[in-house]
């Protein structure tokens, strides 16, 4: 018969120790699992080099000290010193027809002139002048004197346009006044008063000399030198 007292204690010893483990769990609840922790693994993502056709990059590049910089050209623009108008002056010289002068043979034309200056606030330049017109011509014959007399306030104001060598005098011109013809022949001394306004709109290039005209009258502009 086998000798087994040796055997029972150990036996009897893993009993006690598996006794001793069963009551670190309550009864009915589940032995807990640890729940492994997971490390992500970053791959990383290669960027498109910046020479790649196609390729994108939402950062900001900023240029390496000592590296090529990025050259802006400014778009052209019209300056002030580019335009002839600010500062220029000179004088719109006027030639009108008068009418009952030139019926007896008298100089038919009254001359005068009209100073103007542009202002320099602009663009747009403002062009503003006025002056006073007169004509005074007698014809002398053996039955008599034939008188005619013509004052006029001239004044003028427009813009002046364009670049240097270019510009352009846009006006308005008026013209207001009284004529009066006298007459003293034998037997009969009269006088024909008339008084009215005209006004011309006209466009001078800025030119020495530059002439404009119409029916009855005629402009001329003389530029003041710089």
């Amino acid at each position: 018969m086998p000798n087994n007292r040796g055997a029972i204690p150990a036996i009897a010893t893993l009993i006690l120790i598996l006794a001793l483990g069963c009551q670190l769990v309550p009864a009915g609840e589940p032995t807990p699992t640890p729940t492994p922790t997971l490390t992500p693994t970053l791959t990383p993502t290669a960027a498109p080099a910046p020479d790649e056709p196609g390729s994108e990059s939402t950062e900001t590049q900023t240029p390496r000290p000592g590296g090529p910089s990025a050259t802006v050209t400014p778009s052209p623009t019209l300056s002030d010193s580019a335009s002839h108008c600010p500062g220029l002056s000179g004088q719109v010289e006027v030639m009108i027809t008068v009418g009952p002068a030139a019926a007896v043979g008298l100089e038919p034309v009254a001359v005068g002139t009209i100073p103007f200056t542009v202002h320099e606030a602009g663009p747009p330049y403002t062009v503003q002048g006025s002056s006073s017109l007169a004509y005074d011509q007698t014809l002398a014959k053996e039955w008599g004197t034939y008188a005619v007399t013509l004052d006029m306030d001239a004044t003028l104001s427009g813009t002046c346009t364009g670049g240097e060598g270019a510009g352009t005098l846009d006006l308005e011109i008026e013209l207001d006044g009284e004529q009066v013809v006298r007459v003293d022949a034998e037997g009969l001394q009269a006088e024909y008063p008339w008084n009215g306004t005209r006004t011309v709109e006209v466009s001078f290039p800025l030119e020495e000399g530059a002439r404009v005209e119409g029916q009855g009258w005629a402009f001329v502009l003389h530029l003041d030198e710089s």
